[in-house]
C-alpha cells in the first residue's frame, strides 16, 4: 500500500513541561511557536550560568486528525527557530500526555548553531518510516494530548535561543478493512 502524509499538521496547545535545571527558567509566550510569524516562544531569560537547560517547551493537540483506522508508518517533526551557542538536550513524541520514545537529540550544538536570531534555521527530525521506538495507533495521534516535546542545553552564559514555529508530518496507510462472510 502506498504511504500517504498528512502534509505539516500545526499545534494547538503550547506549555512549559517542566524539567530543566536550578538554572533554568520558565518557557514564555509559548503560542508563538504554533506558526512561523518570526513571533517567538523563549526561556523567560537567557543563561546565567553555563549548561543551563530549559524546562521542556510541549507541543500538543495537532489542528488536523488521521483517519479512523489507519496504519501508523513514521512521525516527522519540523523546528524552525534560531540560536546562539546551545543544543538540544531531549526531542521526544508525547503520547497519552507523557514524552515518550527515542530522545532524537542532534549532535551538541548542531540546532539553529550560530544563527544570530535575524536568521531562522529549520531542522526536520525522525521520518517517514519512523516511529521513535512507539507502537502508534490512529487513537494515539489524534488525541488531544500527542505531540513533541523539547528541551534546549545552553554552551555559553548569554547565550539566545528562540523557537518560531513546531510543526508535525505524519505518515500512514489505509488498514485492511476486508470482511468474509461464509
Amino acid at each position: 500500500m502506498a504511504i500517504k502524509d498528512t502534509g505539516w499538521l500545526n499545534f494547538n496547545s503550547f506549555a512549559d513541561g517542566g524539567g530543566g535545571n536550578a538554572e533554568s527558567t520558565p518557557w514564555i509566550n509559548t503560542s508563538n511557536a504554533q506558526t512561523s510569524n518570526n513571533s517567538r516562544a523563549t526561556p523567560t531569560t537567557n543563561p546565567v550560568a553555563i549548561a543551563t537547560i530549559t524546562p521542556f517547551l510541549h507541543a500538543t493537540n495537532l489542528a488536523t486528525k488521521v483517519p479512523i483506522g489507519v496504519i501508523i508508518k513514521g512521525i516527522e517533526v519540523s523546528l524552525e527557530g534560531c540560536s546562539l551557542v546551545g543544543g538540544f538536550s531531549g526531542m521526544y513524541l508525547i503520547k497519552n500526555g507523557s514524552r515518550s520514545g527515542d530522545n532524537k537529540t542532534p549532535d551538541w550544538l548542531s540546532f539553529f548553531f550560530g544563527s544570530d536570531c535575524y536568521t531562522e534555521v529549520t531542522n526536520v527530525y525522525g521520518g517517514a518510516a519512523d516511529l521513535w521506538s512507539l507502537g502508534l495507533t490512529d487513537d494515539d495521534v489524534n488525541a488531544s494530548n500527542f505531540g513533541f516535546a523539547m528541551q534546549y542545553q545552553f554552551g555559553l552564559v548569554g547565550s539566545i535561543l528562540a523557537v518560531d514555529h513546531m510543526k508535525m508530518k505524519i505518515y500512514y496507510t489505509f488498514g485492511s478493512s476486508l470482511l468474509l462472510t461464509l
